[in-house]
């Protein structure tokens, strides 16, 4: 490397690491939820060490390849993230029109996911020690998995980078990080493959790159020094790492960047006025709004303006994700591999002691089925996110009576979203054998909790993404939800679940909710009342921190408005 290299990438460097250091909520968001996965995991799987042939006794030392491997996957949405903002705003435009090398702008772009997965890193180390884990490989080996992980971060922040690159759009990036989730669940990471009875499952996941970054580091901690599995960790990562740079180099060199960086909207200056022919606008634009002549009637106008922008953001939003296979595949992947990782990967562990579900595949299916709605109310907090950017929802706000039909306009789209992949999901689960002992009453029963979860999911989200306005913060639209849905009984019942996990699980009302779906799968009803007496109160719950959300976008955009 040159001296003019390292020249052009420090400036980059630290400007990559002080915009992440600068973001609190993506920091928290990187540290607690693979944390509090990794609690889960230790509170839920705890019984697998019970099986005949599982390695360690300690599932705390075993499960800790999970966030170690999530550094990697975090810093897909970060890079990918950063790299998106840098091209709506048109600064990698103007560093295009430089002589800066690709090199320089690579790397640069790739510091601040280094240091933080170094972060990362430590803390996970510290938190697994304090929760009785072990480095079986020494205090050599934990700075050999600190290693790995800032190598994780690097590769996986490249594959950011080109998705950014290729799509142009944050809110797309974003919506690869449920994908990614899917990934690590299709690995070996809360099994040993070996361990794993499906064996289609086990195929899967040996040819899942991403176990064998789950299993480097994790060897270090339960074997000692395996040379075997650290090299092909490590192999895999510097593979992931040249593809996904000669990709990046390839798009730079190729003046994509320049296409992507010069697709946003035009800079309008104070006397050039707003266009209305913005793509995808026009469908959920009302009229300006005049004055009322004397005597004139008004309020079946103010009805059809409700529904006209009701109705006509909602279907703006569907026909977003419909012409934009970066948005919509995400959405449909993620619970069906999400549903293989779970119904295939964790079969075992109907075997344990006192698992007394009629079916381990149904009894998954319930949960992912609630996973995917929520992932879908998750997506409209995105969208408003993306709006704000582009400044359509600024505009929305300035021509629309009220604030009401602005999110149920979000929250329709959202649900029409989560109906469809729900008999999706049925459709399959029903093609592939699962057992279903529930009556059609009791299947729509399931369903309709299922959807008034994506209706809480989706004002949850709305409300945050109205505060934040923006797709850097993505992570903390993301990250509630996600949570909420893991401190639930997941992999078994909840009576089988120990420690922490157990007391929240019981005060956690998804809980209620996703029981009473078990049952209505299993042909008994449980708490039936409470869970939709619970789902209505979560609707409503989140029905006001959306609305207040929208106070808050308004006062912002009236102070801006200000200094304007």
């Amino acid at each position: 490397m040159t001296p003019s290299i390292l020249t052009e990438v420090g400036p980059l460097a630290l400007r990559s690491i002080t915009r992440t250091i600068r973001q609190p909520p993506l920091v928290v968001a990187g540290i607690v939820f693979p944390l509090l996965l990794y609690g889960f995991n230790v509170g839920g799987l705890s019984v697998a060490t019970k099986l005949p042939g599982f390695p360690t006794k300690s599932y705390a030392t075993f499960a800790l390849g999970l966030p170690l491997a999530y550094c990697g996957i975090y810093a897909v949405t970060v890079a990918g993230t950063q790299l998106g903002e840098d091209i709506r705003t048109g600064f990698l435009k103007r560093l295009s029109l430089t002589r800066l090398r690709s090199a320089a702008l690579i790397l640069g772009q790739l510091a601040g996911v280094l240091s933080f997965a170094v972060l990362q890193a430590v803390i996970y180390l510290g938190v697994g020690f304090a929760a009785g884990a072990h480095v079986a490989a020494g205090a050599g080996g934990a700075f050999v998995i600190v290693g790995l992980c800032g190598l994780y971060a690097v590769a996986l922040g490249a594959v950011g980078q080109v998705a950014a690159l290729r799509t142009g759009s944050g809110e797309a990036v974003q919506g690869l990080f449920p994908l990614l989730m899917a990934s690590l669940f299709m690995s070996s990471v809360n099994l040993p493959r070996n361990l794993i009875h499906a064996g289609w499952f086990r195929d899967i996941a040996t040819y899942n790159p991403v176990s064998y970054l789950v299993e480097a580091p994790r060897s270090l901690l339960v074997d000692g020094w395996n040379g075997e599995a650290l090299a092909l960790g490590f192999g895999v990562a510097l593979a992931i790492l040249a593809a996904a740079l000669l990709l990046t180099a390839t798009t730079l060199r190729g003046g994509a960047v320049r296409a992507v960086g010069g697709g946003g909207a035009p800079r309008r200056t104070r006397r050039q006025p707003a266009s209305h022919g913005d793509e995808g606008d026009q469908p959920a634009r009302a009229a300006p709004q005049r004055a009322p002549r004397p005597g004139a009637t008004v309020t079946t106008h103010g009805a059809a303006d409700f529904w006209t922008v009701t109705l006509g953001l909602a279907r703006r939003q569907l026909a977003r994700i419909i012409k934009s296979p970066a948005l919509l595949l995400p959405a449909l992947l993620f619970p069906l591999f999400l549903f293989a990782a779970f119904a295939g990967g964790l079969s075992a562990i109907n075997k344990a002691p006192n698992f007394d579900y009629y079916d381990y595949t149904a009894f998954q299916f319930v949960y992912v089925l609630f996973q995917a709605s929520g992932a879908a109310g998750v997506q409209t907090g995105l969208a408003i996110a993306q709006d704000f950017e582009s400044g359509f929802a600024r505009r929305l706000m300035l021509s629309s009576r009220g604030r009401l039909p602005l999110i149920l306009g979000y929250a329709l789209a959202a649900l029409v979203r989560a109906a469809l992949i729900n008999v999706i999901l049925l459709v399959i689960a029903l093609a592939t054998g699962m057992s279903v002992d529930a009556s059609a009453g009791q299947l729509v029963g399931l369903f309709g909790l299922s959807l008034l979860f994506n209706l809480a999911a989706s004002l949850l989200a709305s409300g945050t993404a109205l505060r934040v306005r923006s797709l850097q913060a993505g992570p903390v639209i993301q990250v509630p939800m996600i949570v909420a849905l893991f401190l639930v009984p997941v992999y078994a019942p909840r009576k089988l679940l120990v420690g922490w996990v157990h007391a929240v699980a019981n005060v956690n009302p998804v809980t209620r909710l996703l029981e009473a779906g078990r049952g209505f799968m299993a042909g008994h009803e449980v708490s039936v009342a409470l869970a939709y007496g619970l789902g209505v109160g979560l609707v409503v719950l989140f029905g006001v921190w959306s609305l207040s959300g929208m106070r808050s976008a308004e006062a912002a955009g009236g102070a801006a408005a200000g200094r304007g």
